[in-house]
């Protein structure tokens, strides 16, 4: 198993605390504001928190079935999204 799988379990993880975030602050704005657009926001959060969440067992528990060459596409992969998400949370946040 090697370092940039252990990486893209971090990333999966920061990824799902990221999502968490969105989701407090869509759950609160559709709280005070009770719009279609909000409540789709919501939504989306929530199933790209369950696709993380599955993309995350399945690192952990597949990790040994990956080829060695597939790593640096995962992690990029993984990381990259964490990125998209870091943004969105702050442009969200603010």
């Amino acid at each position: 198993m090697s370092v940039l799988m252990y990486g893209s379990i971090g990333g999966a993880a920061v990824n799902i605390v990221l999502i968490g975030v969105l989701l407090y602050v869509y759950g609160s704005t559709y709280s005070k504001m009770r719009t279609r657009f909000t409540m789709g926001l919501l939504v989306f959060a929530t199933l790209f928190l369950i696709q993380n969440a599955i993309t995350l067992f399945s690192y952990v528990t597949m990790m040994s079935y990956y080829v060695s060459g597939v790593d640096l596409h995962v992690a990029l992969f993984t990381w990259a999204q964490t990125a998209g998400l870091g943004i969105l949370v702050v442009t969200t946040w603010k």
